[in-house]
């Protein structure tokens, strides 16, 4: 286990999730409601966290993402 997984807790409140992505809370509870992030719901679903390993691989796919789409506007320029 990394420093950083002893650091940061399993699970995650929206709002710290919300920090550790760069969004604000609004876009971080409409991405748990929408399913675009994975929740846990505790204490009668009062309680929402988001597991911190979910997360870390939500930001590992927008990487990707935002890697593929910088490499197909290079690709796109070339060709013109």
């Amino acid at each position: 286990m990394t420093q950083a997984e002893w650091l940061i807790p399993a699970l995650l409140r929206v709002i710290e999730a919300a920090r550790i992505a760069g969004i604000g809370k609004s876009l971080a509870y409409e991405y748990v409601n929408d399913g675009t992030w994975p929740s846990v719901r505790l204490n009668g679903g009062k309680q929402i966290r988001i597991p911190r390993k979910g997360l870390e691989a939500w930001i590992a796919s927008m990487e990707e993402k935002a890697n593929l789409a910088s490499y197909l506007e290079e690709i796109s320029s070339e060709n013109c």
